[in-house]
């Protein structure tokens, strides 16, 4: 989240974290956790209006034998079209003038090689909303496989 400090400043964009958690390790390389939840925010902080707030929920959620950690990022912007929903994921598809399309196609993939998936849908009222879910890790070590 540091990283995206000085955007989030410049845009006059607030970024709130809850959690009831303590830190939670996850089953993902912390360099492609790092590159995942930076794209996400830098999407969430462009689409938010100036005085706007950026939330991010997390909470451990249990799936079939697993412990899994669930993160929301929720933006205060347009939302997405909902023609758009199904393509949002797709490789080079953009609707910002100057982007790649490449940033959440790439976060998908990195999310889904590490056993995670990812969700993408718009907030009753305003804005859009990006759910991470990822498998937690039984120690400290976060590419323990066990």
């Amino acid at each position: 989240m540091s990283n995206c400090a000085p955007l989030a400043e410049s845009a006059g964009v607030a970024v709130i974290v809850s959690t009831q958690e303590k830190p939670l390790p996850l089953r993902m390389s912390p360099a492609r956790l790092v590159q995942v939840f930076q794209n996400l925010l830098q999407n969430a902080i462009q689409y938010s209006g100036h005085g706007a707030t950026v939330e991010i929920e997390i909470t451990t959620i249990s799936e079939i034998n697993s412990q899994m950690v669930k993160c929301i990022v929720k933006d205060r912007g347009l939302g997405f079209k909902t023609e758009d929903l199904p393509r949002l994921f797709d490789p080079f598809f953009t609707k910002r003038l100057g982007g790649t399309g490449l940033g959440l196609s790439i976060v998908q993939r990195i999310v889904e090689e590490h056993g995670g998936r990812i969700i993408a849908a718009n907030r009753a009222g305003d804005g859009a909303q990006i759910t991470v879910v990822a498998a937690r890790t039984q120690n400290e070590d976060p590419l323990n496989k066990q």
